[in-house]
């Protein structure tokens, strides 16, 4: 995003905040007519009451009577109607107070330095914390869009650089948006941006659009993914283990179809249902992680560590697993009545002899697993590591 025209985004009749108060506009009206609804109201109730109130008075008594009698609820009514309409006018000053906080953080994320970026990021953050929930989907577009296309700065080429701290602190922020609203659906798209080497804790970009991210190199620890389109990405030596299995990402049903996971560390990551067609995972950590019902169709497995790793159902049909350590992998469901009962499938008997496994652990077929060629039960006779 350039300067210009990040300005134009901030400054721009569309992205102006809506006043959280506009409804009140209709207030003063509608005490004004209450108000004259209770003074004829009172005439009325007088012209009825004036024999009761007059007995015994003399005229001026009986007027100053009804005088008090009508000026009381009319009173009260004005007295509603002031305060409508200070609270209106309250909330038109706040709308505008937020609407000049909004321009100056955008203003300040097409700064020239990452500082000013920042500083961007934290005031659009606080205001979408501060605002209606329907206005928090708008900061998190211009955050979106910030981490997309940065602005140069002084330092660093953003588009092929490490990501800066501008750009974690934009994502954290955008994280933060979204988990305070309430079920709010929030659309997060991030594709194409420059994400190399961030290192991100317990975020949740879930359903994110990522499609061509560049994350090689990234720290994603407990991190949850489930769900996002993170089709042709580049993920080499990305780390998405954490330090405990429980740390690891969440990558349920997510699209990696031709992403570059090239020496990533996936250890015990949650990979079901995940489409990982045409991936290259080529000398990738996958021990212990859980690929029930993953699509490997032609992804390239080379030299990938898949010990332990859990693979009923899952498709490896043209899958490359040349030197691929299959240690103690299951390749079927010890329970026939769970959900994912199904053998792997796809699987061909020379596929099966491409890979490794150590002597003690190979890799459990049980009676299930057909080669797909020939229909005959799959048998070890791989290399032993």
């Amino acid at each position: 995003m350039t300067r210009t025209a990040a300005k134009g985004r901030g400054a721009g009749r569309d992205d102006r905040l809506e006043s959280p108060g506009s409804w009140l506009s209709m207030v003063p009206r509608k005490a004004a007519w209450w108000a004259g609804a209770a003074l004829a109201c009172a005439v009325t109730a007088c012209a009825f009451l004036w024999g009761w109130l007059s007995a015994g008075e003399s005229n001026s008594a009986t007027i100053r009577n009804l005088g008090i009698f009508a000026v009381v609820p009319v009173s009260f009514w004005l007295a509603l109607w002031r305060n409508s309409i200070a609270q209106s006018q309250a909330a038109t000053a706040r709308g505008s107070l937020l609407n000049e906080r909004y321009q100056r953080g955008a203003e300040m994320l097409a700064g020239k330095t990452q500082l000013e970026h920042i500083g961007g990021v934290h005031a659009l953050r606080q205001i979408a914390q501060e605002s209606p929930e329907t206005l928090r989907r708008q900061v998190v577009r211009l955050l979106a869009a910030f981490v997309q296309h940065p602005p140069r700065d002084e330092s660093h080429d953003p588009q092929t650089a490490p990501a800066g701290n501008d750009v974690k602190s934009a994502v954290e922020a955008i994280h933060s948006c979204r988990s305070h609203a309430s079920g709010l659906l929030i659309e997060l798209d991030l594709r194409g941006a420059n994400l190399q080497q961030i290192e991100l804790y317990g975020i949740s970009p879930e359903n994110a659009d990522l499609t061509g991210a560049k994350l090689h190199g990234a720290r994603l620890e407990d991190v949850n993914l489930s769900g996002a389109e993170l089709a042709n990405a580049d993920l080499r030596d990305a780390q998405l283990a954490g330090e405990e299995p429980y740390m690891s990402c969440f990558l349920i049903e997510t699209n990696l179809s031709g992403a570059n996971l090239a020496r990533a560390d996936l250890a015990d990551n949650d990979l079901r249902d995940s489409d990982l067609s045409n991936a290259s995972l080529f000398d990738a950590v996958l021990v212990g992680a859980d690929l029930r019902g993953a699509d490997l169709t032609a992804a390239d497995l080379t030299g990938a560590d898949l010990a332990l790793a859990e693979l009923s159902g899952a498709n490896l049909a043209e899958a490359k697993l040349t030197n691929t350590d299959l240690s103690g992998a299951r390749l079927f469901a010890d329970d026939p009545e769970s959900q994912d009962a199904a053998p792997v499938r796809g699987l061909t008997q020379a596929q099966l002899d491409a890979a490794r496994a150590d002597r003690e652990s190979p890799p459990r077929l049980g009676d299930t697993v057909k080669d797909a060629a020939s229909g005959l039960p799959l048998t070890w006779n791989g290399t032993q590591s």
